[in-house]
């Protein structure tokens, strides 16, 4: 009990182990959308993208990611976007932020809508887990996301 998984990008804690079950819930209470518990049995979760939270060294080499500037490749594809973000996978996570904040820089292309609203996704599944493993709040942890990423423009 009291341990941890992230699942969609948001970090959950086990809060009970019954019968084969686990039981967990948001680790981060912030509104009524993060009251709801969830539970999986112990046979189903590795046909799921649950993981455990990456470890300190991960997420650090990923924010350090963030603001090195490379060449990158085309304009994402939204729908594409959207299944790499459910893969759960921080790396994916990781590029779709530093590919759509160079896209949202670009001064000569729209950013539509669904390209943000996929943004602030991935930047919220980023933050939660780093804020998670830096013992902070969401918010300071977005902060430091953005401050990586405003140094590639």
């Amino acid at each position: 009990m009291g341990d941890k998984l992230v699942d969609g990008g948001r970090v959950y804690k086990i809060y009970k182990i019954k019968k084969d079950i686990i039981f967990f819930e948001p680790f981060f209470k912030e509104d009524k959308d993060t009251l709801l518990t969830s539970s999986i049995p112990i046979s189903s979760i590795s046909k799921t993208n649950i993981r455990k939270p990456v470890t300190r060294k991960e997420i650090n080499e990923a924010i350090k990611f963030l603001s090195v500037k490379r060449e990158l490749a085309l304009p994402l594809d939204i729908n594409t976007a959207r299944n790499l973000l459910d893969s759960n996978d921080i790396n994916q996570t990781v590029s779709i932020l530093k590919r759509l904040w160079i896209e949202q820089k670009d001064p000569t292309r729209p950013f539509a809508t669904s390209r943000k609203n996929i943004f602030k996704l991935a930047l919220k599944q980023l933050a939660e887990e780093l804020a998670f493993l830096s013992h902070t709040s969401i918010e300071k942890a977005t902060d430091k996301i953005e401050l990586a990423l405003s140094k590639l423009a």
